[in-house]
């Protein structure tokens, strides 16, 4: 399965130098310290990681970034996905984009 997975992702690669998708599925929300204690079960663990799991499991490099904030003032987030090595690539545009935008410095109130 695995070897099946790493044959699509490089052939996605062929034609693209970097994927730009979003980090998780849904927006960001505020955590209570009650769900703290107690870990995410059931369907859950399998929908938030819809956009990283597949590049987990066949090892393409991945870098997320802040890109604003929700309506609560909440982080969002996007990441970018290279091929097999690109690792110099993704911090090299992970730094560009982060210069090209101020999402960085923004905080969440507390």
């Amino acid at each position: 399965m695995r070897a099946e997975c790493n044959g699509l992702l490089r052939s996605m690669f062929e034609d693209i130098d970097v994927l730009a998708c979003p980090s998780t599925i849904a927006l960001p929300v505020r955590v209570t310290p009650e769900q703290l204690r107690a870990p995410m079960g059931g369907e859950d663990d399998l929908k938030w990681g819809r956009f990283t799991v597949p590049f987990d499991f066949n090892g393409a490099p991945i870098i997320s970034l802040p890109c604003g904030q929700n309506s609560d003032g909440l982080p969002l987030s996007l990441q970018f996905v290279g091929k097999h090595l690109s690792e110099a690539l993704l911090v090299r545009l992970g730094h560009a984009y982060e210069q090209a935008t101020d999402w960085r410095n923004m905080r969440p109130p507390m």
